[in-house]
């Protein structure tokens, strides 16, 4: 085999070959240098968006135009003479051609700059006041922009979650290279209050975030997530409107200058209350897909579930939170932040709760903490669950006492008995792997499975100090209370619980009641894709209660 040939023009080739290869090492090293320099720089300076803005500049360049030629005619029809350096008159007044064509140039000219004024007086009279508007709105009211959001979200401080939420921004901002986002995480984790914080972060950036609740979509056909955004934007804007149509051109307007951050909520329950048996997992793929196409800046929060493997998304596991984020929320709740403080009790029951990995235990602990009912908790070694369970107890009992809440003026027995009902209810709710419990399935009205129900009721019965349980105006009240107690969201069939660890905790305690029956496990096993994650957590929590809902002189 002959030896390939080696002389000057190969040196020269190898030569220039190594310098190619250290310049483009050299380059892609600054290239990484400047992407981490301006991650190291993102917790002081916002992530920016990119917009489309030539559209509009230039429809406003025309109408300033028109504008402008109008004022300057009116001038000149005042004066009855023009300026020496503009004498259009005398270039149009010509002989022929030049004044055929000077006509010509014009009647072109005027049809556009037509347009561009009606086009700007549209802008600035409709566009930017009910873009303005929204803003306003949304910062004032966060379940505006993020519907599943608790009642009183507006008055929680989010720590700890600006560089996701930048991370997200970032991965959102251009329309070339964007992606759908997932945000995965358990119960308490703290996914609707990361939406919420990513809302708040985007409107301080002009951008409109748009909430969708996915958790009443019960068709296919429904789960279209652009139509549902746009859906939800004009029904919220249409009392700023005057004129039919009027929503759909700020929509459209909002889409062309990339203004729009669709922001869904509640994957997981998507076609859980379909009366009809869907392919669920070729639905979800289905709609990721069209989202993907329509290149829609989409983010969605959802529970660990088997359709997201295959969704064509990018997926982001909600990392637990820092416990020095933890310890400035609390300290941020007090209200007398002069008078001296256990801060290493607090920080015991931080690390003794491990908040860090379900911050909805934070804010117990943040409101107990403004209470000053915090001292009340006892410490104990017996893992988080016994902490967790202990946070509950005390919160609860802060409920009733009307410690929180205090504006909302009911008696501590009215109290008492909405949540024992509620409590039924979430147990109820615990059998069918539901955060929606209808008020017939506790009356036993319909139609649905009594394992555990009937043993639900007499021990609700024997809690109950004034409510009736069999008395459909008694019930009713008691969901009224818990609204307003912000445990559940009101229906007109029957309630919602805000949280699953609300759901889980009031759940538990009617689980001694409810395991006399031997359905009511069977039934939760092996119906409704069961167990639910809230079942287990009941179950834990259960655990920990050392028989404390146990009736005494029962079999």
């Amino acid at each position: 085999m002959r030896r390939p040939a080696r002389g000057p023009f190969w040196a020269a080739e190898l030569w220039w070959q190594q310098r190619r290869r250290r310049w483009r090492t050299r380059r892609e090293r600054h290239a990484e240098r400047v992407i981490r320099r301006r991650m190291d720089q993102r917790t002081n300076h916002r992530v920016g968006w990119r917009y489309h803005r030539r559209l509009r500049w230039a429809i406003q360049l025309g109408a300033l135009a028109l504008l402008a030629w109008t004022a300057y005619s009116l001038v000149l029809l005042v004066l009855d003479r023009e300026p020496h350096l503009l004498r259009l008159s005398q270039w149009c007044g010509g002989g022929q051609p030049r004044a055929y064509y000077c006509g010509q140039v014009q009647d072109f000219v005027k049809g556009p700059l037509v347009l561009a004024l009606g086009l700007a007086i549209f802008l600035v009279g409709r566009y930017f006041w009910v873009r303005h508007w929204y803003h306003a709105s949304a910062l004032r009211n966060r379940q505006l922009v993020v519907p599943t959001a608790e009642r009183d979200i507006s008055s929680i401080r989010i720590v700890g979650r600006d560089e996701l939420c930048d991370l997200i921004i970032q991965r959102l901002r251009d329309r070339r290279t964007r992606r759908p986002l997932v945000l995965v995480g358990g119960i308490g984790t703290g996914k609707t209050a990361t939406l919420v914080r990513l809302a708040e972060l985007l409107t301080d950036t002009r951008i409109v975030p748009i909430g969708v609740d996915l958790r009443g979509v019960d068709t296919p056909e429904a789960l279209d997530f652009h139509r549902l955004a746009r859906d939800r934007f004009q029904r919220t804007i249409d009392t700023q409107l005057h004129a039919e149509g009027e929503a759909d051109k700020v929509w459209r307007q909002l889409w062309v200058e990339n203004r729009v951050v669709v922001i869904a909520d509640g994957l997981e329950e998507v076609l859980a209350d379909a009366q009809q048996p869907y392919d669920r997992d070729s639905v979800l793929r289905q709609a990721i897909r069209t989202a993907v196409e329509e290149r829609l800046p989409l983010v969605i929060a959802s529970r660990p579930d088997d359709p997201l493997r295959g969704l064509d998304a990018l997926i982001l596991q909600l990392e637990p939170l820092a416990e020095g984020a933890a310890l400035e929320y609390v300290r941020a709740q007090r209200r007398q932040p002069g008078r001296g403080y256990r801060w290493d009790r607090v920080t015991a029951l931080v690390r003794e709760a491990d908040v860090a990995d379900s911050p909805f235990y934070l804010r117990l602990i943040g409101q107990l903490h403004e209470v000053d009912r915090l001292d009340r908790v006892e410490s104990c070694d017996r893992g988080r669950s016994a902490a967790r369970w202990r946070l509950l107890e005390e919160w609860c009992d802060a409920l009733i006492a009307g410690d929180l809440y205090e504006d909302y003026g009911v008696p501590q027995t009215e109290r008492g008995d909405a949540i024992e009902v509620l409590s039924a209810l979430a147990c109820i709710g615990l059998r069918n792997n539901r955060l929606r419990v209808r008020t017939a399935e506790l009356a036993g009205d319909a139609g649905g499975p009594d394992a555990g129900r009937r043993w639900i009721m007499q021990e609700l019965r024997a809690r109950l100090h004034k409510l009736d349980p069999g008395n459909p105006q008694d019930v009713g009240l008691a969901e009224t209370t818990g609204g307003e107690l912000n445990l559940v969201v009101k229906h007109q069939d029957g309630v919602r619980f805000v949280h699953g660890v609300v759901q889980a905790y009031l759940g538990a305690r009617y689980l001694t009641a409810a395991l006399r029956d031997d359905g009511f496990l069977d039934h939760a096993f092996g119906h409704n894709d069961g167990p639910g994650r809230e079942l287990l957590a009941a179950l834990t929590l259960y655990a920990q209660s050392d028989g404390r809902f146990e009736r005494p002189g029962r079999a």
